[in-house]
Parts: C-alpha cells; sequence; structure tokens
C-alpha cells in the first residue's frame, strides 16, 4: 500500500515538474515630472490591458502588472505573456494628477514617461490709482502646452470698475511656466504688463497685480 502511494506520488510530482510556466515579459521605464524633467519617485504604475476572454477582447482594461518607481524614477513590471490588445499605463502619487497613457498594442522599453505636479497660484489685483476719469483693466494668461488651469473665474477678465480690489485662485502644474498679461488704463494713460509666473510644488504662490 505504501509503495503505490509513493510511486502515484512520484507520478504526480513528475508531472507537476513537467508543467511548463508562464512565460514572464519584463517592461521598464522611467518617469519623470513633465515640466521640470527631474525623475519622480513613489509613483505608482499600473500596466492595463485588454485581455482575450472567449475568443473577444475585453472593452475594459485589466491591470496585469505594477511597480513603484524608485529614486531614479525607474520602475521594472514583470507580466505573464499573454494574449492582449491595448496596453495603457496608470500612472498616480500624492500631489500629482494622475495620468493615463495609451501605449497601443506593443510596448517599448526604456522609454521616458511623464507626470505632472499640482500647485496653486493666488492672484491678487488691486487699483492703486484710482481717478476719476475712463478706466479699466483686463488680464489673461498664456498657458504652457499641455498644462492645467482652472479657475471659477474666466478669463481673460476684465473691468471698468475704478475701485478694483478682487483676488483669484488657480489650480495649476507644479514647475511650469504661466504667462500674465495685464492691460490697463488710467485716463488716457494705457499700460501694458507681462510677468512669467512658475509656482512651486504643493504650494501657493501668492502674487500682487498693483495697477
Amino acid at each position: 500500500m505504501n509503495k503505490k502511494f509513493f510511486c502515484l506520488l512520484l507520478i504526480i510530482i513528475s508531472i507537476w515538474s513537467c508543467e511548463k510556466k508562464p512565460e514572464e515579459i519584463t517592461f521598464i521605464g522611467v518617469v519623470k515630472d513633465q515640466f521640470s524633467a527631474t525623475p519622480v519617485s513613489d509613483v505608482n504604475v499600473k500596466l492595463q490591458a485588454q485581455v482575450l476572454q472567449d475568443n473577444v477582447f475585453s472593452t475594459a482594461y485589466q491591470t496585469i502588472a505594477s511597480a513603484v518607481t524608485d529614486q531614479q524614477g525607474e520602475f521594472l513590471i514583470i507580466y505573464e505573456k499573454n494574449i492582449y490588445d491595448e496596453f495603457r499605463l496608470l500612472l498616480t502619487k500624492e500631489g500629482y494628477f494622475y495620468k493615463i497613457i495609451n501605449l497601443g498594442t506593443t510596448l517599448e522599453n526604456n522609454y521616458t514617461y511623464s507626470i505632472s505636479g499640482k500647485g496653486y497660484i493666488k492672484l491678487h489685483v488691486k487699483n492703486i490709482n484710482p481717478t476719476n476719469g475712463d478706466e479699466y483693466i483686463s488680464i489673461a494668461w498664456i498657458v504652457p502646452n499641455n498644462a492645467y488651469f482652472y479657475c471659477s473665474t474666466i478669463f481673460p477678465y476684465s473691468s471698468n470698475n475704478n475701485n478694483v480690489d478682487t483676488s483669484f485662485v488657480i489650480d495649476v502644474n507644479a514647475y511650469a511656466s504661466y504667462v500674465l498679461i495685464a492691460n490697463w488704463k488710467h485716463d488716457a494713460t494705457v499700460s501694458t504688463f507681462t510677468d512669467t509666473i512658475i509656482p512651486l510644488f504643493i504650494d501657493t504662490t501668492y502674487y500682487d497685480l498693483l495697477y
């Protein structure tokens, strides 16, 4: 009885050892800040794909592997070889805007991906030279390509009030260069002013526009 059991056990072990392990694929890359171009550590990187199920590719993406970036912003993901359609990356980290990057049907190693940090601008606008004549001010922004910009007030902003004293809080990307453009008039004198504001990471940049 023991001999039969031992033989059966050997057969099971032999079959198990002969089973082919799923082939694994390595995918590596780097994550940097979109505007400062510095490596970003501790980014959660999820590799997602549309997986073949019952001979049909799923429309929803499934996470097939994940990793966290190191101090150099580098990540290494190992995933099982299978039949996939479209790939994408999901990048998340506290203090950053989450980002979805579509990768297509093939993955390329040693590619650099970007993620952008959050920052804030508090713009204070005040007329310090009010007159009894014709006055106005208009304010506009030049926003960098692919940069975030949100304010509850729609820009360009303009006012004919002689006693302007107001503030705006704007959600932006850290380290991006935002150009402030202002035009104002006191009586017959017209002035134009421009300045570049670069917000810091997870911080509020206070800016006074006194005209």
